[in-house]
């Protein structure tokens, strides 16, 4: 009985050994970090500093901040109104939305800046909302 127990101690040792070996040999996994893309803004600090610093700049400026996820490098702003305009449809405004991708190292850090600027009239949604509401309530 203990012979037997001996041997199956002895083939679950040389299992461990063999797997720790086979490990040790493999080559190791590297996380190859995405290209730096052309039209990036280059920072000579860490990306953790970085990110909290686009953060404090897009607060500081005025904006809402609708997503900071420093974990997938994004930071997006809430819709901010603009001034408004005049066309010929009539009196527009525009809304302003700030979309920043963050990428970088423990020393260097990289941002490229979208901004989407969206023109809303005013008096054609007033005019659609009214219209719906009369179709929905002819029903």
């Amino acid at each position: 009985m203990n012979r037997l127990k001996q041997q199956r101690t002895g083939i679950w040792l040389a299992a461990i050994v063999t797997g720790l070996l086979v490990t040790a040999c493999a080559p190791p996994y590297y996380v190859q970090a995405p290209p730096v893309p052309e039209n990036a803004i280059r920072f000579q600090a860490g990306y953790p500093q970085v990110f909290d610093r686009i953060v404090q700049t897009l607060e500081a400026d005025g904006f809402e901040l609708a997503t900071t996820d420093q974990e997938h490098g994004v930071v997006e702003t809430r819709p901010r109104e603009l001034k408004a305009a005049s066309s010929p449809a009539g009196p527009f405004e525009y809304q302003t939305v700030v979309s920043i991708r963050v990428g970088g190292t423990r020393n260097t850090a990289w941002a490229t800046v979208q901004v989407l600027l969206v023109p809303s009239y005013p008096k054609e949604q007033d005019r659609i909302i009214e219209q719906l509401k009369r179709g929905v309530q002819a029903r």
